[in-house]
């Protein structure tokens, strides 16, 4: 795209005047009224400044590959002053074809930006950039990775000390609990949240009636039991719901635990006993827990494998370090490193549940006051989403901008979302504001990218030239016959076509670092993204990350008491039978 330069102002009509009187003094009729000092210092000077505006472009254009495939919109403006931090914007990168920066302001960033792009084309290097710039104004960013590469702590916690804000940066990483704080997505919430973390481990059942009412009835009992604990101001982790699922002694328990620290007339207890009395058997009462597993189906191993190993050392706490509704009222840097490799199926598992937890503390701040929720808005980068979110994710972007928080989901193709769902796929692509596109590898996506992005109306030209000579004679005659003719024709044609403003040749053909961005739906950029990088120096002094680690509690966080501590009574509610059957289920 080619810019025209436009001349105005003191200096430039200063330069056109002494052109002016440079052709002045070339004339005979003025040579002997001008000084010849006055016709050359004005060609001088008045040229060499015009001279210098008309390669203007070239000295402020940065050494960047302009892209020529996309009808490139003028980059967005904003007002900032040299020095001077930006809060009401974020910068998305710079203009392939002219340098200009391309920014975010923070009303659209509420409305989210959707990353896609093949693997180690930029889409982190482009979040990287976003999340210094969050870290740098003061803001809170939660960053969930769905590849659990070691250099993403390290950068993230180097943009930390660069801001000086290391002390604000948690870390949840379950494949490392030695470089971890602790976190126990279950234990907030009311029983209806609560239930729907856990219940959202199990596969969408709509389609299948029996599996439905089986996965209807375990929310029915999870929501009871957590109800219990709560009234009983009893804490409570996986390993204690594990048990509580495949134990009629701890089940017997924690009723009785329930009736002695409130009363049997108080609905928690009364809807337990409600609950409980489905399954006795016989006047004794015996609890049929054959019956009950095959309510809960396999939730019970699920949570066992949250509740052991190194799952275990992180999760298992009535006292964790890490509260995502107080890390967003507190603009903490919060990084959830999920190890989809070496834990593929607990690792998603976990990703689902730390994502309800997100969702249900983003439903705590829409009920705060407007001067009480983030500002600037809150950011949730989201690498490698498709793994780890489930069909009620979309709720999110309906409704996160009221509470002042931003979303960038990351995915490698469309396949990603739409394996969960189609509508979460058309969801989410209906709700965000801003779409950045690198390098994609699948047709299905470049195609429905092109597509997305829009057709415009151009005039298609085509000439046609034509030229032709005969000759026919006869020669069997006496008098021979002969006739020849010459032909020439011309035709030029216009006709109205739609193309697309980006091709999806061009979306697969894009560089490392370039993208192009769809910005609100109708202004399309091409884009380079610059990387972030520390010197040596800097990052030899802040060292590798260190996770800050508050003061020790040895009381259970919230309204509650004290833990149930049905682990350390294990051998009471459980035969060693039992367990090996819960690991066996866990392992499956």
């Amino acid at each position: 795209m080619v810019n025209a330069r436009k001349f105005g102002g003191t200096l430039d009509t200063i330069a056109l005047t002494g052109v002016g009187l440079t052709v002045l003094g070339s004339s005979p009729l003025l040579a002997n009224w001008l000084p010849p000092l006055v016709v050359t210092g004005g060609a001088v000077v008045g040229g060499g400044w015009l001279g210098l505006r008309a390669l203007d472009a070239l000295f402020k254009r940065p050494m960047l590959k302009g892209w020529k495939g996309a009808t490139i919109s003028d980059a967005p403006v904003v007002e900032a002053k040299l020095g001077r931090q930006i809060k009401d914007a974020l910068l998305l990168g710079y203009a392939g074809d002219t340098g200009d920066p391309i920014w975010i302001n923070n009303e659209d960033a509420m409305r989210h930006l959707y990353i896609r792009g093949q693997s180690g084309v930029g889409k982190t290097v482009a979040a990287s950039l976003m999340m210094f710039q969050q870290i740098q104004r003061g803001g809170g960013l939660l960053f969930m990775d769905g590849k659990i590469d070691a250099d993403n702590l390290e950068t993230l916690y180097q943009m930390a000390s660069w801001c000086g804000r290391e002390h604000d940066l948690e870390v949840i990483n379950a494949g490392d609990p030695s470089k971890s704080n602790t976190y126990n997505p279950i234990l907030f919430g009311d029983p209806d949240e609560v239930s729907a973390r856990i219940i959202g481990l199990i596969p969408s059942t709509e389609s299948n009636a029996g599996a439905d009412y089986y996965k209807q009835s375990g929310n029915q009992g999870i929501t009871t039991l957590v109800a219990a604990l709560q009234a009983a101001q009893l804490a409570y982790n996986f390993i204690d719901l594990t048990i509580l699922l495949m134990s009629p002694k701890a089940l017997n328990y924690l009723e009785s635990q329930v009736v002695s620290q409130v009363s049997d007339r108080h609905p928690a207890a009364r809807a337990l006993k409600i609950f409980l009395d489905q399954y006795r058997m016989g006047k004794e009462g015996v609890i049929d827990m054959k019956k009950l597993k095959e309510v809960f189906g396999g939730l019970g191993g699920r949570l066992y494998s949250f509740g052991t190993g190194k799952f275990g050392e992180v999760m298992n706490t009535y006292s964790p370090e890490v509260q995502l509704h107080r890390s967003i009222r507190e603009n903490k840097i919060t990084y959830i490193a999920l190890p989809t490799m070496g834990k593929d199926v607990a690792a998603n598992n976990f990703g689902k549940m730390a994502v309800g937890d997100f969702r249900t503390a983003v439903s705590w701040i829409q009920l705060l006051e407007v001067k009480d929720r983030p500002s600037p808005p809150y950011m949730g980068f989201f690498d490698e989403a498709g793994s780890y979110v489930s069909a009620t994710w979309s709720r999110l972007f309906e409704q996160a901008r009221s509470a002042h928080i931003m979303l960038m989901p990351a995915v490698q193709t469309d396949a990603n979302f739409a394996a969960v769902s189609d509508e979460l796929a058309e969801m989410i692509e209906g709700n965000t504001w801003v779409k950045a596109y690198f390098k994609l590898g699948s047709q299905g996506t470049a195609e429905s990218a092109a597509e997305f992005i829009g057709k415009v109306k151009r005039v298609a030209r085509s000439l046609s030239v034509s030229d032709s000579r005969s000759e026919t004679s006869t020669l069997v005659q006496p008098s021979p016959a002969q006739s020849s003719g010459d032909s020439n024709g011309f035709s030029y044609t216009e006709r109205e076509e739609e193309q697309y403003r980006v091709a999806p040749d061009d979306l697969k053909a894009l560089g490392k670092g370039e993208a192009i961005i769809l910005y609100g739906g109708d202004r399309v950029y091409s884009v380079k993204i610059p990387r972030l990088t520390f010197d040596r120096a800097f990052i030899d002094r802040v060292g590798s990350a260190r996770i800050n680690h508050p003061r020790p509690s040895h009381s259970p966080s919230g309204a509650y008491k004290r833990g149930i501590n049905l682990f350390e009574q294990i051998d009471r509610f459980l035969s060693s039978t039992e367990r090996e059957q819960i690991d066996r289920e866990a392992r499956n």
